[in-house]
């Protein structure tokens, strides 16, 4: 075997690892862009629900805001005496004092109960054996 037969192959061998090698890094890179398209695709389910989360998160706020009891006690005194105005039926019954603030304040009946409550700790009806009374009809 001559020299030049040596470097032959040398040659072919180096070519053939070269062709491994080669396939190695195709396999490489396909994993790696498997790793990518995987991590593309976590990715953007991640700001699929990060966004989802923020819509429900800002809609529960705004619903929050817009449903929350905003009256004034000026106001909840107006509608008081208005009811009470309104009708001449004097005690009031309580639930027919209810519904009747709830027209007044257009609100639903567990906050005119509530703003019922609040004119009663104001002091601008009593409540004695179920009926409202204004305090000045004593």
């Amino acid at each position: 075997m001559d020299k030049g037969d040596k470097v032959d192959i040398f040659l072919i061998v180096l070519l053939a690892g070269f062709k491994y090698f080669m396939y190695f890094c195709a396999d490489i890179k396909i994993i790696f862009n498997s790793i990518l398209l995987l991590m593309n695709s976590s990715l953007i389910t991640i700001i699929v629900l990060a966004v989802i989360i923020i819509l429900v998160a800002y809609s529960w706020y705004s619903f929050r805001a817009k449903h929350r009891i905003h009256f004034s006690e000026e106001q909840i005194k107006k509608a008081v005496l208005d009811t009470f105005d309104e009708n001449d039926e004097r005690p009031m019954p309580k639930e027919k004092f209810v519904n009747k603030l709830k027209k007044h304040l257009s609100c639903t009946h567990k906050e005119a109960l509530y703003f019922a409550g609040t004119a009663l700790k104001s002091g601008y009806i009593e409540y004695k054996s179920g009926e409202y009374i204004l305090p000045m009809d004593k």
